[in-house]
């Protein structure tokens, strides 16, 4: 990790638990914390006394890839505020600090500039992480979905359009989204009934503040199985047509506080760990979600046919169908006595 931070640069490498410090002063993180510390009085050789801290960090870099040739990809965290006579297009130029897996920005504010000039790296090898409070207003780049995984933490500019897009994505994390629940249920059927995986995780903080009727509205008209690890509420959905295409064959979606919807997609071949939860959701989730699909559809069908032919003798079998399909479910343990069917916290 090179991190560009004014006096505080350093370059830290965690498989060797070496930091090193080119500038005055020194910062403590987690990474950081547990590793060797290397300040710039112990490598004063090294440093160039006309140069500022964030210079010499990027010569050091340098010195430090030549000796360690062939040297992995450095992951670049840069604070913009604190880059001294440099900006981003001087040390994206530079050979030695690329290729890189992770661009991390920290800022108030970022100009289009700046911005289309990290966007254009878009690449499924590449992660990046803007943590900038403030992105140019109705802001769009071509390459901006593109990365393997990326934060945005002002995403106001993002429409519902560009996530309907997404193709095997990892991580995505959208900060300040202007999406309405609407778009989210709109999203969910995308998911659904796509034809590839969109993403694994999904966090959506959004700005909608409407106080109630969020989830009924994200839910609605979707067959969907509520159940609950370590105590949260989670809502489960299945791809409605089974495929090889699909590794991930089941979605969560969990509300937070303040309308952080997460969203993670789940193979059903293995039992899958959420953060911080226990591996509890798998294959029998998607299969009462599958019966719970063809429930939906024999129900669709009686609709049709008693509009059609109230007296349909056809009615009668498909409703002794549904009836079998729900001895099944709760078989299962689902709870069938509420409008958005349950499975009890195991």
């Amino acid at each position: 990790m090179l991190s560009l931070n004014g006096e505080s640069s350093y370059i830290h490498f965690p498989d060797e638990g070496v930091t090193i410090f080119c500038g005055s002063q020194q910062i403590e993180s987690a990474d950081i914390v547990t590793s060797e510390i290397v300040t710039n009085l112990d490598i004063a050789p090294w440093l160039n006394p006309k140069l500022c801290a964030v210079e010499n960090t990027i010569e050091v870099c340098g010195k430090i890839r030549k000796m360690l040739n062939p040297c992995p990809c450095f992951d670049i965290s840069l604070h913009l505020e604190n880059l001294d006579s440099l900006n981003i297009q001087k040390i994206l130029a530079i050979p030695h600090l690329m290729p890189s897996q992770i661009i991390e920005v920290f800022s108030s504010e970022i100009d289009k500039a700046d911005l289309d000039l990290i966007m254009e790296k878009g690449s499924d090898a590449l992660r990046v992480l803007l943590y900038v409070k403030k992105f140019p207003d109705s802001y769009y780049h071509d390459h901006a979905f593109k990365f393997n995984s990326f934060q945005y933490d002002d995403a106001h500019w993002v429409k519902i359009e560009h996530l309907l897009s997404f193709r095997c994505r990892t991580y995505v994390t959208l900060n300040n989204c202007p999406f309405t629940p609407v778009d989210l249920n709109r999203l969910i059927k995308h998911w659904i009934n796509g034809d590839a995986d969109m993403f694994q995780h999904l966090i959506l903080n959004c700005i909608d503040s409407r106080p109630t009727g969020f989830t009924e509205i994200l839910i609605d008209g979707l067959v969907t199985l509520r159940t609950f690890v370590n105590g949260r509420s989670l809502h489960l959905f299945a791809i409605a047509i089974p495929s090889l295409l699909r590794r991930y064959k089941l979605l969560s979606c969990w509300r937070g506080a303040n309308n952080r919807i997460t969203f993670s997609a789940i193979p059903i071949k293995v039992k899958h760990a959420h953060h911080n939860m226990p591996p509890r959701i798998g294959k029998l989730e998607y299969q009462i979600l599958r019966r719970l699909n063809s429930k939906k559809k024999l129900q669709d069908e009686i609709v049709e046919k008693r509009e059609n032919n109230p007296r349909d003798r056809s009615i009668l079998q498909l409703e002794e169908k549904i009836q079998e399909i729900d001895r099944k479910l709760i078989m299962k343990g689902v709870n069938l006595d509420f409008q958005v069917p349950i499975l009890p916290e195991l």
